[in-house]
């Protein structure tokens, strides 16, 4: 069998919808004029700027007294930005698996927008995230170059160590780019041993593991995602996330597939930097600047030059 190496890729669906499904109390409640008991007061320009939110009636669960408040959520991914208006306040803290420090940054971005997606500040300005009441918890496993080897022991370490302050939902929006059923039993086990004992472990304390299924227009998602296909004792603690666009489905998304027990369909972006049919869906993430910018998981990635590396070698990592 040809085995390419394997780029990573973001997902910008709306993954955390899953954070306001728990029932946890409490309300962010900034900007808020009106009932809130009423979903309509929750529609602000703010709310109706990111047309997820409406796709999956967050207002309601909002008017319902929840927004993920008391939750903490991990993102393991380039790092995050703290200091933006969308991120103050949200960040609870992290690791810097990288340069071994405290110190949260991110030299690329795109831990920040995924962070923006799930948490961004409900302050009336630019868009706000899926679950504002949530706090993020840092866990930076990408170098400044975008890069990871693919069974490098960091990432067990950054999922222990989230386990370790109390997190229990970990995002890892990054994965392999070819599908899970290309692979087998003997192939991950011998390849990536690290992140299959990892993922074990995860699972094993109670962890939501929610991995993107990928962007390689597929009918099976990514390895990742796709892992309890082939070791089903991960199933009970695993959350595959395809993208849906507003009233469609994206061609690039790859489809739940083999994962369709531990699949989600979530509002991702639509083909809009490449379908003039489409020119208003792409979500709305926080730039490093703190400027509300728009995403796609369809854009291509600037690291397409690796996939003739042996496989499992190198992570590659799109900005």
């Amino acid at each position: 069998m040809n085995i390419r190496n394997r780029d990573a890729r973001h997902v910008t669906a709306l993954l955390l919808s899953t954070a306001l499904c728990g029932g946890f109390p409490g309300i962010a409640g900034a900007q808020t004029a009106g009932d809130p008991t009423n979903p309509q007061t929750w529609k602000t320009p703010e709310y109706l700027a990111q047309w997820g939110l409406e796709t999956i009636h967050a207002a309601d669960a909002y008017a319902k007294g929840v927004d993920g408040s008391g939750v903490l959520v991990g993102v393991v991914d380039s790092g995050v930005t703290p200091g933006i208006r969308e991120l103050i306040g949200q960040v609870a803290g992290g690791h810097d698996y990288v340069t071994g420090s405290p110190v949260a940054v991110d030299p690329i971005g795109h831990g920040t927008g995924v962070a923006s997606i799930i948490a961004g500040n409900r302050d009336g300005i630019g868009m706000h995230g899926v679950a504002p009441g949530a706090k993020i918890v840092n866990a930076r496993i990408f170098d400044s170059d975008g890069f990871l080897a693919l069974d490098d022991a960091i990432i067990g370490q950054a999922w222990s160590g989230l386990l370790d302050q109390g997190v229990r939902i970990i995002n890892n929006s990054w994965g392999d780019e070819n599908p899970i059923t290309d692979s087998t039993v003997a192939e991950i086990e011998r390849d990536i041993p690290n992140q299959l004992a990892a993922s074990r472990a995860a699972v094993d304390r109670g962890a939501l593991m929610i991995f993107g299924n990928g962007n390689e227009y597929r009918d099976q998602p990514s390895v990742e995602a796709g892992l309890p296909y082939l070791f089903p004792e991960l199933e009970r603690g695993w959350l595959a996330v395809t993208a849906v666009g507003p009233g469609y489905i994206p061609d690039y998304a790859n489809r739940c597939g083999i994962a369709m027990n531990w699949c989600l369909a979530a509002p991702g972006g639509g083909d809009w930097e490449f379908d003039e049919e489409h020119p208003e869906d792409p979500i709305l993430v926080a730039a490093p600047d703190g400027a509300a910018m728009p995403w796609s998981t369809a854009r291509p990635s600037p690291c397409r030059m690796w996939r003739e590396r042996p496989r499992w070698s190198r992570r590659c990592f799109p900005t």
